[in-house]
């Protein structure tokens, strides 16, 4: 289900958005990777970087786990 990996830079800080084709594929992905998801995204290597996880919370109202 994995479409594209892009890797973005936010306060000097690298991390992974993988798209996958269904929000429901995202979602379980977050959760095996203790990881944040929205839609169909997942933001990996965010878990850990408070400031990453407030970004992506408060950007785009991610929901971490």
């Amino acid at each position: 289900g994995c479409i594209k990996v892009f890797v973005v830079k936010v306060f000097e800080l690298e991390f992974s958005v993988i798209e996958f084709e269904t929000s429901k594929q995202a979602e379980l992905e977050s959760k095996r990777l203790n990881q944040c998801s929205f839609k169909n995204w997942v933001f990996d290597e965010v878990s850990g970087e408070p400031p990453l996880e407030k970004f992506v919370k408060d950007t785009f109202d991610a929901r971490c786990f």
